[in-house]
């Protein structure tokens, strides 16, 4: 089985927070002449920024698989498998994903003592539990599933009355049917399963519910499960070592612990296994629901529910894939797992469709929680409806890919210190269509290290809560790159969207950047931010209803921070909140700002209300704006750096209702990022 990976395996470590130096300069607005302006030249005073902002198309999960339900996470509509008011089942009864009432696990109980129908190719034997002296026919049948095994010639089917039996060591081609799996009961021993299929056998298994004290069907044959209960047996329910599976309407229920303390799954898969399933329900598992190594499984409606760790304190996923395992899952509900959901690792390859994944908690120790994490593996997913995990949603590392296609991703809570709607790291690939991440901690979508590479189209991201005083709606640091077309980003903490580190890439076509709140720690709520090396490119951008400056690059001393804007509208811009009690001095305010080595080229900027500068640059900051409108600010243009040539910023550009063009005294100046390193 492959080894389950923490983020902090991935990334040695995730998230270490730089404190916030607020590098001021004296903020009298008095003193210096006025400058000697140049010709502006032709302007527009009424520009509106070219072309409109394409907003991003919502995610699409509906219709819906039969029987789910319709609820709204914000305007999208998302398919619920678990209505509210689903019953909780008990014995020989199931119930699937989308349905709201307990059903028969077998729909063909029969009425009379054995079943019917049986398959007229085959010889029939019969067994009753109690019988004596029997040859095997319906008139005189066997006592004992043993008896009935060694009578076996050929391709045999065993019809089993009303009774409980006892496993035994099974012959070639035999076909078991109970006349209904909620009166036909098979045991097993102890320290054995309580049926084996070998190598070259095969087993044809319905009708029937097994209660073993062991796994209670291992199987290196072909295994064929129909209408089938298995309730309480140790290590697993099913067990395949290489062979194939087919199943249809299976339910596994509380399988225990080996007496080691491992395992406790609930069907597993390894050794080269190929499986196909429908209708199959894992409930009350230890360390797994369902685990695939190193085989391959194809599942149409699953419901795996209440997944706990084992005896020895690991696991708890709902569903795994490991050692190059090939999964696919359509219509599937994943539900009430530890640790993490989906786990896929060890070039394996995962394919989710109609999928929910929720309700996953931390492990013991606080870490993870997350509903995927794929690792050194593929992922792609459509229709999937991830929310109230700890940790991140999903989480992609080790030379992962993962392509999601109309993905919602809601209600995401910390776990230790890390959080995330949507986390990519070590060389990551990722690639979204139409996906909301939406009421997630600390970060809505994250990007970590050289290599890692994120590809959004029609992106929202909405409501992420402060955590470690942050609360960033996308952020690409220490090397990623992110490409993002048709974005809107509200409700974030301290930055909107965060550039950082050396090789990092940032590119936003159509994007919306609003309502950007300060934190509690760093009282900043900063639109976009370029800091120390990052580049970041801007095309037909909104920045609306920030605190203390809208876009902000910084070099920190380091060459190459860069941004680049085009058709760029920066507006509403408030200063910081203790303006007016602990730093009067400082309460910011700019809406476009190059500082402490960062360079800024803009072109048709319009900057609107800010209260401070339209624009500023200082401390070695680099800022040219080619064409483009500002109105409303104190300031329109803040020049703090010496000898700095005014016709870089002023050339093309209107100033409109402002108290002063240009101003090169010294004002208050955006202090370093409140980074994630």
């Amino acid at each position: 089985m492959g080894a389950q990976r923490s983020p902090r395996s991935l990334r040695g470590h995730l998230a270490t927070l730089a404190t916030l130096t607020m590098l001021t300069s004296p903020t009298t607005l008095t003193a210096c002449g006025a400058p000697e302006l140049p010709d502006a030249g032709p302007v527009d005073a009424s520009s509106d920024g070219g072309a409109p902002i394409a907003p991003p198309s919502a995610p699409v999960l509906a219709p819906c698989p039969e029987g789910w339900s319709i609820a709204m996470r914000d305007e999208v509509a998302v398919c619920d498998p678990s209505p509210t008011g689903a019953e909780q089942c008990t014995g020989a009864s199931f119930r699937r994903a989308g349905q709201l009432h307990c059903e028969a696990v077998d729909d063909a109980c029969e009425p009379g003592p054995f079943p019917t129908g049986l398959d007229r190719s085959r010889t029939h034997l019969y067994v009753r539990e109690g019988a004596s002296a029997g040859d095997g026919s319906e008139a005189a049948p066997f006592g004992t599933l043993a008896e009935a095994f060694a009578a076996v010639t050929g391709a045999t089917t065993i019809a089993l009355a009303e009774g409980t039996y006892a496993g035994a060591p099974l012959p070639d081609d035999v076909e078991i049917q109970g006349v209904c799996a909620d009166r036909v009961v098979i045991t097993g021993p102890v320290d054995a399963p309580g049926l084996l299929v070998h190598r070259g056998q095969r087993l044809v298994i319905e009708g029937v519910r097994m209660h073993t004290a062991d796994l209670a069907i291992l199987s290196g044959g072909a295994l064929v499960a129909r209408r089938l209960v298995i309730e309480g047996a140790a290590t697993a329910g099913i067990g395949l070592i290489g062979g194939s599976l087919e199943a249809e309407r299976v339910l596994v229920r509380d399988t225990r612990t080996a007496s080691d303390g491992t395992f406790g799954r609930g069907i597993t898969l390894e050794g080269g296994a190929a499986g196909t399933a429908r209708d199959v329900v894992i409930e009350q598992s230890r360390d797994r629901g369902l685990a695939v190594a190193a085989s391959s499984l194809t599942v149409d409606g699953l419901a795996i529910r209440d997944t706990t760790p084992n005896g020895a304190g690991a696991g708890g996923s709902s569903l795994d894939a490991t050692e190059e395992a090939t999964v696919v899952v359509r219509r599937a509900a994943l539900e009430r797992s530890v640790n993490a959901g989906v786990i896929v690792d060890g070039a394996s390859e995962i394919t989710l469709e109609d999928v929910v994944i929720r309700d996953v908690v931390p492990a013991p120790t606080g870490d993870n929680g997350m509903a995927l994490l794929a690792s050194h593996a593929r992922a792609h997913l459509a229709r999937v409806l991830v929310e109230r995990s700890s940790g991140s949603g999903l989480f992609v590392g080790g030379t992962a890919s993962l392509d999601a296609t109309d993905l919602v991703v809601h209600a995401i809570a910390r776990s230790d210190d890390f959080a995330s709607g949507l986390a990519a790291t070590g060389g990551a690939s990722v690639v979204l269509d139409r996906v909301l991440l939406a009421d997630t901690a600390w970060m809505g979508l994250v990007a970590f290290d050289p290599d890692t590479r994120v590809e959004a189209r029609d992106l929202l991201v909405r409501r992420v809560e402060e955590g470690h005083g942050l609360g960033e709606g996308l952020a690409a640091i220490d090397g990623a790159g992110v490409v993002a077309e048709r974005v809107v980003i509200e409700d974030a903490r301290a930055l909107g969207v965060l550039g950082l580190g050396t090789g990092t890439t940032v590119s936003l076509t159509d994007a919306r950047i609003h309502r950007i709140r300060e934190t509690s720690v760093h009282l900043v709520g900063r639109g976009i931010e370029a800091d120390v090396g990052a580049h970041v490119s801007l095309t037909r951008v909104d920045v609306d209803d920030v605190v203390e400056t809208g876009i902000v690059s910084f070099g920190m001393r380091e060459a190459g921070t860069a941004l680049s804007l085009e058709r760029v509208r920066v507006t509403n811009i408030h200063e910081r909140s203790c303006a007016t009690s602990s730093c009067p001095t400082e309460a910011g305010g700019s809406g476009v700002a190059a500082v402490f080595g960062g360079a800024i080229t803009a072109r048709d900027l319009e900057v609107d209300g800010a209260p401070l500068c339209g624009v500023q640059v200082a401390a070695q900051g680099s800022l040219d704006v080619t064409s483009g409108v500002i109105r409303g600010s104190a300031i329109g243009a803040c020049v703090q750096v010496e000898g700095y040539d005014l016709a870089r910023i002023v050339t093309g550009v209107a100033f409109v209702d402002d108290e002063r063009h240009v101003e090169t005294t010294s004002v208050y100046v955006p202090g370093s990022a409140p980074a994630v390193r």
